[in-house]
Parts: C-alpha cells; structure tokens; sequence
C-alpha cells in the first residue's frame, strides 16, 4: 500500500481514499492488515484523508521499533561469531542466506533494514561465487 517506507509521501496518501482502495492493492496479509490499522488510526476528523503528521510518526516509531530489535539480534549474532559457535556468517546467524531470494525478501517485507545497508557482508558471499572480475561495485 504506497510502499510500507512511504507512507508518508502526500502522492502516496493523498490517492487512498477508502478502506477498499487499501484493500485493492497487492499486499501480503501482514503488510495489508498493517496499513488498514494505520489507515484507521490515521484518519483526518472528517475521514475525507489521511493526516500526514500521523503517518510521519507512525513511520518513524515502527522503523525505530524495528531498528532497535535488529540491532539486539545483530549484537547477539555477533557475539556468536566471535567466540566462533559455530563459525557461520552473520546473514546465516540472523536467518537471512543471501541468495536463498524468496527467504530474504519475504524477511526483508518488515524488517532486516539495518543487514541490508552491511554491504561487504553482501558483496563476501557474492565474492565465494564470482571472481572480483565479475562484479562491479560502484560507490
């Protein structure tokens, strides 16, 4: 429904003008149930639109909500690796094989914001099937 990272965009919001329309798009159920409740809590008095202010820090509390909770299984992970039991990669420690895409994008839907911006965790697995010559990383 606009994207679950931008609810807050007003060309988003501004052209949902009833649960139906919510209900039309092509969501998983999570992710719909999510914006109906959104949806419903965020409704200007006259229930014409959406208010933006609402939906700002709808946003801004799930994505710290999330952040927060990754960091902790991130830290646990880590901690896991260092004391090499057993020796896996981080991404197989927090449930998210690179290359296994259904998996990853299905964990990536609500979360995994904080692994996905750990480029050279990315580009190391990627390396074990390429040689460097095969991949062009851009900065």
């Amino acid at each position: 429904v606009c994207g679950k990272l931008t609810w807050t965009r007003r060309d988003c919001f501004k052209g949902l003008s009833s649960r139906e329309q919510v209900k039309e798009h092509a969501v998983g159920p999570f992710q719909l149930a999510a914006a109906l409740k959104v949806w419903a809590r965020c409704q200007t008095p006259g229930g014409d639109g959406l208010d933006a202010s609402c939906l700002g820090a709808d946003f801004v509390e799930k994505l710290a909500n999330r952040t927060r909770r990754e960091r902790r299984e991130i830290d646990v992970c880590l901690a896991a690796l260092e004391a090499d039991a057993p020796p896996l990669s981080l991404g197989r420690c927090l449930g998210l094989p690179i290359l296994s895409q259904r998996k990853l994008y299905k964990r990536m839907e609500d979360g995994a914001y904080v692994y996905r911006s750990m480029y050279a965790e990315h580009v190391a697995v990627w390396l074990s099937y390429f040689p460097p010559e095969q991949l062009l990383v851009l900065p």
